[in-house]
């Protein structure tokens, strides 16, 4: 990464002003996983200039998805000197006490940034119930990825869904969206620039701010937001981190 690219990041974290708990939800293939994977990762550069700098911790808790490869994406993490709170892969899909016990401690402890990935259907919210006394209204960031080319999530209607479901489901406001428009390997400017044209209609009707696009950092070069009609919202380059199975057939 060159150091233009490491100045913007920062100036971004700066931006978004954002709280000691960090939450990402969204539906399945919204890109959820890789975003708290990548927002861990430059909230620990951030940190690692401080003179004391502060502990980023990834707790995951979505215990439903068994696409994200915990144990891949851990090792990830931890080589960045940022501390994974993750179920062992034999034990993908079991109940929330597998890793309640390191969790608990994670959301206990005040002088640590904690980014949360939990499922964004009922059931994965569900989870976040555990955590309520650490996650007091105006205190953390609740955020909804949407990419308004996966199912659930096409037009304003299904996003709105989408959040009164999350919201009925973990008993908490989300905070902002994030949009993430692609369609994987084939995205191109013109498909973030139509797909963010639908999250910003989606955050008007709602009166939710987004609060970044991510745009892969392969692509992020070709972008010209004059041309795909891209407001003015700060721009996250993200890197993919763990694939799928499912992306390699």
């Amino acid at each position: 990464m060159d150091q233009n690219r490491q100045k913007e990041i920062f100036n971004f974290l700066q931006y978004i002003k954002h709280k000691r708990v960090t939450i990402f939800t969204g539906h399945y293939g919204s890109g959820k996983t890789e975003l708290a994977l990548n927002y861990a990762t430059y909230l620990q550069k951030h940190y690692s200039q401080l003179t004391l700098p502060l502990e980023v911790i990834l707790v995951d808790l979505d215990l439903v998805n068994p696409y994200f490869r915990s144990q891949e994406a851990k090792k990830v993490l931890e080589k960045q000197g940022i501390k994974a709170v993750v179920p062992p892969d034999e034990m993908r899909g079991s109940d929330l006490p597998v890793i309640v016990t390191e969790a608990f401690a994670a959301f206990a402890g005040l002088d640590r940034q904690l980014v949360v990935d939990v499922g964004g259907d009922d059931q994965g919210v569900l989870a976040l119930g555990q955590f309520r006394q650490w996650l007091t209204e105006g205190e953390y960031d609740f955020w909804l990825v949407v990419n308004p080319y996966r199912p659930f999530n096409e037009n304003v209607d299904g996003i709105k869904l989408t959040r009164s479901r999350i919201e009925a489901a973990s008993r908490l406001r989300l905070t902002g969206l994030i949009s993430n428009p692609n369609l994987g390997r084939d995205t191109t400017p013109e498909i973030i620039g139509e797909g963010h044209q639908i999250v910003e209609a989606a955050a008007r009707d709602m009166e939710l701010p987004i609060e970044f696009l991510a745009v892969n950092e392969t692509v992020i070069g070709e972008l010209n937001p004059k041309e795909q009609s891209i407001s003015e919202v700060p721009v996250l380059p993200i890197k993919i981190f763990v694939y799928p199975d499912w992306l390699n057939e």
